[in-house]
């Protein structure tokens, strides 16, 4: 048994209130005994879904083994590549990965619904050149359907392509 003595029981009881204290800043700083109840943020990105082809490469090419594939839905994004028009030779692609702010912005862009042109025939024969996304999720790599309106993409979409490889529209 030990035997504590009047100056030793002082001592101790400067120091207790000090342990005190330091024990419940780390357990503060580590997150333990935290009191609230916010849960941690959760991506949109994983419950959009997108419309696309499956390719073999997450490359800024025209793939040509496209022809009679059938579009599908495509979820569970990870990335995104997102190439420039062809007639925008000076612009570089730039990739996105889930943590990059734009990242969320630009898939539900492109997951918005098409917006039927007044005249079909019209659009049919305008062949401009478009961006294109290209996004790679668990399953594998695809070529988005970008959503169109009026004969166009979508102006929110664009928007957010010219911003992310900072084009500037005059």
């Amino acid at each position: 048994m030990t035997v504590v003595t009047g100056e030793q029981s002082r001592r101790w009881t400067r120091v207790a209130p000090l342990a005190v204290v330091a024990l419940a800043s780390a357990l503060a700083l580590a997150g333990c005994g935290s009191t609230d109840p916010t849960p941690a943020p959760t991506s949109k990105a994983s419950s959009v879904v997108l419309t696309g082809t499956s390719v073999a490469s997450f490359a800024c090419v025209q793939p040509t083994e496209l022809i009679n594939r059938e579009p599908t839905s495509v979820t569970g994004v990870t990335e995104i590549l997102v190439c420039p028009a062809a007639f925008e030779a000076a612009v570089l692609p730039k990739t996105l990965g889930s943590n990059d702010p734009q990242f969320e912005p630009l898939l539900e862009a492109a997951a918005a619904p098409d917006v039927p042109a007044p005249d079909r025939a019209v659009c049919q024969s305008i062949n401009v050149p478009r961006p294109t996304l290209y996004v790679r999720t668990v399953t594998g790599i695809f070529l988005l359907k970008l959503p169109s309106e009026d004969c166009g993409l979508s102006p929110a979409l664009v928007t957010a392509i010219n911003q992310i490889l900072g084009i500037n529209p005059t």
